[in-house]
């Protein structure tokens, strides 16, 4: 029997795809949105079948996995193609599963599809017995397959193919979710497609209608300006004419129910040059200018925007002055509004830079989930390369979802439509894409729920102040981790969510800490060696790149411990009365350490009072009494380099360890702003054994202590 005979119609040509985050530009048309080829998901070929069979016959059987002789096919390994070049042949012909097959041992870079070709014997095998997968008879549980090859250099060994377990087509009472969405078998190649737009039209008349959380604001303020859509009527004219206008000027006829609907563009410039407001081209734009001569992307959101029923549409290349760095920063201030206000957000999620444009071909059979019970039952099985809800995971790695600005770009609107090699939805209630089956996942943005429950009168139980700090948090280090073309953009990047807060809190923002809790928030850490952007102050995150996180807790007393004294007291935040640099004026009790560092390599650090006779001042004798001090810094430094320890908080443990800790910074003198001091790190030191509260009241009568208290100016 052939091994790439096709159970089922023969599938015509699909583009070749090295992985699922792949973005291909769709060459066509965009306004042609014809499907291109049609695929059919679900198609097995001869060597596939039996692990169909296998799958549903172990979803029934009650039988131990070891005693029945069908069962235990895929105990050990189950043999696929003799051949790379077979496989190949039968993901060209249209196999779901060993297309998937195909993408896993494609993963790996040095995997190159030549190589896989001339390959032997194809297999899978289980990560782990299968034994553990039905064990006291409660499963099936998920089951991960790796994939091998016998490769002329040896073994290969792909990401893996994982069988779930889902439950089958069934109403929901769900009041949020979409309407049933079942496309049925067919899937197309390309995400401009009309099925794309009628899926895409489905899910904004539902949000629209019954998701009350996404309902237009009514205190959002309009853009300074927006881009007109005009489309040409007349033989001759461009298809699409963009004009610039400014909103004070649009009168209240153009509006829909008191509010005008305009949607917004995200997407990743690149380093070309492309058409841009500016001094010069304003007077032209403001006449009009063919969409045609605008970059890819651009031309591609205007023809999204009127497909959608828009007239408006607000791109920051566009709508902000580029050469007016007065306008780009009065325009920067206000991303709060722009994007909280708009009706939708595009997103040009899988292009690169703004000449790739929104739309993809793709291969369906790498995205669909191969359903291997088509019946549609409860408890029904797939396979695939990725479980169904990893496409959550998938799109956090397409290119725009990796940059800095694009966190508040889809934080803040009411939905957002996401174009990669697949097209996905996210509101504030839900999120869907196109390969679910007939019903939307929730994906929430952190765990404590969207932003828009964080900044509005929620019903919510947990109190303002502790949702907003895990919120903030949580934040925090997404945002810290994703990429910026200008290091110096890392507070403006962010501003839009800092000015929701705010303003629902009412708190104050400096340098991207919140001034209640300046004490713990000044505390933040590194993740990995950072370097610094440029920025001022160094007692903010802004001044370094690289992920950061919030060490110290806003509720200053938990399960863990207590705080026994702060040791440290603000006296003043404001410009330095000389070089003008953000300045922190602190009264604290600081003296001089010495960190050992090792091979220029920021962690892990020892730090040591640089006089000895301070332990001995405040009792501390012996090694047992001493507890480690350790030290984060947030750049690489030099040995040798003085520096002293600021005790911020002194924290008792109430756990059965048995110890206090001083935390606080390590700061160093300014080469900048000469008698002021720069944040070079964390820092902290514990102290342990019997006399551990005794100990500690000492560090905190010796740190209050008006002795060794001075005034400390950060910079």
């Amino acid at each position: 029997m052939s091994s790439t005979k096709l159970h089922g119609t023969p599938q015509p040509p699909r583009p070749f795809q090295r992985s699922i985050t792949a973005f291909l530009p769709d060459p066509l048309d965009f306004e042609d949105d014809s499907p291109g080829e049609l695929i059919q998901v679900g198609q097995l070929c001869d060597i596939c079948s039996p692990l169909r069979d296998w799958t549903m016959h172990r979803k029934t059987c009650t039988t131990a996995l070891a005693s029945c002789r069908k069962c235990s096919m895929g105990k050990e390994r189950i043999w696929h193609h003799t051949t790379g070049a077979k496989l190949e042949e039968s993901y060209r012909n249209g196999c779901h599963m060993c297309t998937q097959i195909w993408c896993c041992l494609l993963q790996d870079p040095d995997h190159e599809p030549g190589l896989l070709r001339t390959a032997g014997q194809v297999w899978l095998a289980p990560h782990k017995s299968l034994e553990l997968h039905w064990a006291n008879g409660k499963g099936p549980w998920p089951v991960f397959w790796n994939v091998h090859v016998q490769g002329r250099r040896g073994q290969w060994i792909g990401t893996g193919l994982q069988l779930n377990w889902h439950d089958g087509h069934r109403e929901t009472t769900d009041s949020r979710s979409f309407a049933r969405h079942d496309p049925g078998p067919w899937r197309s190649t390309r995400t401009a497609s009309s099925f794309s737009w009628d899926l895409i039209n489905s899910w904004i008349r539902q949000c629209v209608s019954s998701h009350p959380q996404c309902a237009d604001s009514t205190d959002s303020v309009l853009p300074t300006r927006l881009l007109q859509v005009i489309r040409g009527t007349n033989m001759g004219e461009a298809r699409y004419t963009i004009r610039l206008v400014d909103t004070a000027t649009i009168s209240n006829s153009n509006s829909q129910g008191g509010q005008m609907q305009y949607a917004a563009l995200s997407y990743c410039w690149g380093s070309g040059t492309p058409f841009t407001l500016t001094k010069t081209s304003e007077p032209s734009l403001r006449i009009g200018v063919p969409a045609n001569k605008l970059p890819r992307t651009i031309q591609h959101a205007v023809y999204t925007a009127s497909k959608l029923g828009l007239s408006w549409l607000w791109v920051d290349s566009l709508c902000i002055v580029q050469d007016s760095p007065e306008d780009w920063t009065r325009e920067a201030d206000t991303m709060y509004d722009i994007y909280r206000g708009a009706f939708v957000t595009i997103a040009a999620s899988g292009a690169t830079d703004n000449t790739q444009g929104l739309f993809a071909q793709r291969d369906p059979l790498l995205y669909a989930p191969c359903w291997l019970d088509p019946s549609g039952h409860s408890r029904v099985p797939t396979l695939g390369a990725h479980s169904e809800d990893d496409a959550y995971w998938t799109r956090r790695k397409w290119p725009l979802n990796t940059r800095g600005w694009v966190l508040q770009e889809t934080m803040l609107p009411p939905r957002t439509i996401q174009f990669g090699p697949f097209v996905s939805w996210q509101c504030r209630e839900l999120a869907a894409h196109e390969f679910q089956r007939d019903r939307p996942t929730v994906y929430p943005t952190t765990q404590c729920g969207s932003f828009h429950e964080v900044i509005t009168d929620s019903e919510n139980v947990v109190p303002p102040n502790e949702l907003t700090e895990i919120f903030w948090n949580e934040t925090l280090v997404h945002y810290t981790e994703k990429s910026l073309s200008f290091p110096t953009d890392r507070l403006k990047a962010i501003s839009g969510i800092i000015a929701g807060i705010s303003r629902r809190m009412g708190w104050t923002n400096l340098n991207g800490l919140w001034e209640p809790f300046l004490l713990s928030e000044i505390q933040w850490r590194m993740f990995e060696t950072a370097t610094r952007t440029g920025l001022r102050p160094t007692w903010s995150w802004i001044s370094v790149t690289g992920r950061a996180e919030s060490t110290g807790p806003w509720i200053t007393d938990g399960e863990h411990g207590s705080v026994m004294s702060t040791a440290l007291t603000v006296v003043t935040v404001g410009a330095h009365p000389v070089d003008g640099y953000p300045a922190l004026d602190l009264v604290g009790s600081p003296f001089l350490v010495r960190p050992v560092v090792k091979d220029g390599k920021r962690r892990p650090l020892d730090i040591n009072p640089a006089d000895p006779s301070l332990w001995r001042s405040l009792g501390l004798q012996s090694d047992s009494d001493i507890g480690e001090g350790s030290f984060e810094a947030d750049v690489a430094l030099e040995d040798g380099e003085e520096m002293e320890f600021l005790p911020l908080l002194s924290w008792v443990w109430t756990s059965d360890s048995e110890k206090a800790e001083i935390k606080g910074l390590v700061i160093k003198e300014s080469t900048v702003v000469c008698g002021s001091y720069e944040r070079a790190g964390i820092g902290r030191f514990r102290v342990r054994g019997e006399r551990y509260k005794e100990a500690a009241t000492r560090w905190q009568a010796w740190c209050l202590g008006s002795s060794s208290r001075r005034k400390v100016t950060l910079v």
